[in-house]
């Protein structure tokens, strides 16, 4: 009898030390899910916020701005490893570069900024660096175990990477429906009135769900096989330590299956700004760009719908460089000096940022035109960084580079404001030198008022914004010509010198040949 009983015993334990072994890694996964610490083989801090990804979508916006993203502005620029579509000659949206370059940096970051013309910040998109993606970096005692271990190499990148934003992790009660059949079975018992019988619906429920939905999620997890397990927990694990590397005050993730990229969501920051980060797996590296918005504003909210939409890589070539300058040269005068210009410039030169030249080329032509030291800001701080000089002709930006950073910019920002001012008061002004209109609409010198023109005030508004850029091309026209009849009169002064001096040679060489006669009729 006692022989049976130890057998029995032995026999007991050898089936409990089999069951729980086969079962632990089960019990560990529904443990480690509940926020269980098991800090010396697996640890992740916060688990609920990586378990379920949580798509997030813009909401549609109407209102007086539905105008302000017509395709007729909008054109596509090619700008480092990006094509971005910028707005030319838009009547409320400023665009202005974004370079930031610390001495000694490696990498430096591009960008555009978009602006109200009150100057407020509507949209910034940044282009970050392309990083290798790795699927061996995460380090944690269970996943050097080497039956663990082979399971995660067997992992392909591409799947990883999806998985990484995409996959739902959270249990998924089999007990759901008999929930929710249970709540609203209270909710009618407490709205007939019957609190008894409600008290101890709730009571007996309570008690039941809190074993059945135990049983129920233990019983889920048993069913999933032991390798997706261990890829789960890896799926954690990775997703606390690179999601959180990329955006630390992330809200949301999601993968966009339609456009095959990953995006990252930050909380509103400052009661202001949202920030989104679009990330895409392109032969191993992982290619980003950042976008900076006000989900308050309608217009930001338009043009940030826009830059998610049409936004998409496109690897840079110092190719690209001469092929965009050629497409600059073709363009009118008055276009180079201004955005336009600045645009194929600037995205001329994000092909190759070593070119100085093209640099210097950028910022003469910006101060060419009137109302850009904003642009130029940005160009300005680069050079002096980059070479200790900022290329720039005008005696009063090129003083700046004496100063310190903080008076730098504490004078272009009186430089800009001047322009502003300027920029109004000829709006406001009434008749101008040459005879025309003033830029208000009121009357010219015909008497007429340019208001009675319009549809619209952003008709008008663009009609005063090409009168005042074409008395600045009349003015450079002007210029020019006065430049080139000062070197004409100055060819012909030339000319009517060397005539002269001509003249006086041939008749000094006459008088020399009458005096050479003269002695050889002495000598006979």
């Amino acid at each position: 009898m006692k022989k049976f009983l130890l057998i029995a015993i032995i026999l007991c334990l050898s089936i409990t030390f089999i069951t729980t072994a086969y079962f632990a890694p089960n019990m560990l996964y529904y443990l480690v899910l509940q926020g269980y610490d098991f800090s010396s083989y697996y640890k992740v801090e916060n688990i609920a916020r990586f378990l379920s990804p949580r798509k997030v979508t813009v909401q549609k916006k109407t209102g007086t701005y539905a105008e302000g993203v017509d395709e007729k502005y909008w054109h596509s620029f090619h700008i480092r490893d990006y094509k971005i579509f910028l707005p030319l000659g838009h009547p409320f949206i400023n665009v202005g570069p974004i370079i930031n370059f610390e001495d000694n940096s490696v990498y430096t970051q591009l960008g555009m900024q978009f602006n109200s013309q009150q100057d407020r910040l509507l949209v910034e998109v940044l282009f970050n660096k392309g990083v290798k993606f790795r699927n061996d970096f995460y380090r944690q005692k269970i996943f050097t175990i080497p039956v663990v271990q082979s399971i995660i190499e067997k992992i392909s990148s591409t799947n990883l990477w999806r998985d990484l934003f995409s996959k739902d992790l959270e249990f998924i009660s089999s007990d759901k429906d008999f929930v929710s059949e249970v709540k609203s079975c209270l909710g009618a018992k407490k709205a007939e009135g019957d609190r008894d019988s409600a008290k101890e619906c709730s009571f007996v429920y309570r008690n039941y769900l809190n074993v059945a939905l135990f049983f129920s999620k233990l019983k889920l997890v048993a069913s999933i096989p032991y390798s997706e397990l261990i890829y789960n927990l890896y799926l954690l694990a990775m997703r606390a330590q690179y999601i959180s590397s990329l955006q630390n005050n992330f809200d949301n993730f999601f993968y966009d299956e339609k456009n095959e990229r990953a995006l990252v969501v930050t909380g509103v920051q400052e009661n202001v700004y949202q920030d989104w980060l679009v990330l895409s797996l392109i032969e191993g590296m992982v290619e980003s760009y950042t976008v900076r918005y006000v989900p308050e504003n309608l217009l930001s909210c338009e043009i940030f719908e826009r830059m998610l939409a049409s936004v998409h890589y496109s690897a840079a070539s110092k190719g690209e460089t001469e092929s965009i300058y050629r497409q600059f040269v073709e363009l009118p005068y008055n276009l180079k000096k201004d955005q336009t210009g600045m645009f194929y410039l600037f995205s001329a030169w994000s092909h190759n940022i070593d070119d100085k030249e093209l640099l210097k080329e950028t910022i003469k032509f910006l101060e060419k035109g009137s109302g850009n030291l904003a642009k130029l800001r940005p160009l300005y701080s680069y050079a002096y960084k980059k070479y200790g000089i900022d290329f720039s002709t005008k005696r009063e930006i090129s003083s700046l580079k004496d100063a310190d950073e903080n008076k730098q910019d504490e004078i272009l920002k009186e430089k800009i404001e001047e322009e502003k001012n300027k920029t109004v008061e000829g709006i406001d002004g009434t008749v101008a030198t040459d005879g025309t209109a003033g830029t208000d609409g009121t009357d010219g010198a015909d008497g007429t008022s340019d208001d009675n023109k319009f549809a619209s005030p952003e008709e008008r508004f663009k009609f005063h914004l090409q009168k005042i850029n074409d008395r600045e091309l009349a003015r450079e026209e002007a210029k020019e010509k006065a430049k080139e009849k000062a070197s004409s009169l100055a060819s012909e002064e030339d000319k009517n010198k060397r005539q002269q001096k001509s003249k006086e040679d041939m008749s000094a060489a006459g008088d020399d040949d009458d005096e050479i006669n003269s002695k050889e009729q002495t000598i006979d």
